[in-house]
């Protein structure tokens, strides 16, 4: 039973890094992030760009906001290109 388990978490493992990309953001790039829009929770959209402050481990980013800093996982990040 754990030999199988162990190989499905393997073959799931492969089957999710085939397409999955290492992504990172220096202090200072401007990001968009994705947040719920005001009337529809459930309706996200991309807002920004606000400045990166501090990087917190491989996947977290503390973002300033007009309200102050927080905390975001880089899934729910963009990083933002001035035209």
């Amino acid at each position: 039973m754990e030999e199988s388990l162990g190989n499905a978490q393997v073959k799931a493992k492969k089957y999710f890094d085939r397409k999955a990309r290492h992504r990172k953001l220096k202090v200072g790039d401007k990001v968009l992030i994705l947040l719920p829009t005001d009337s529809r929770k459930m309706l996200m959209t991309w807002k920004g760009p606000y400045p990166v402050t501090e990087c917190i481990g491989l996947t977290d980013y503390r973002i300033q906001l007009e309200s102050g800093t927080k905390v975001f996982h880089i899934n729910m990040l963009k990083q933002y290109f001035d035209r």
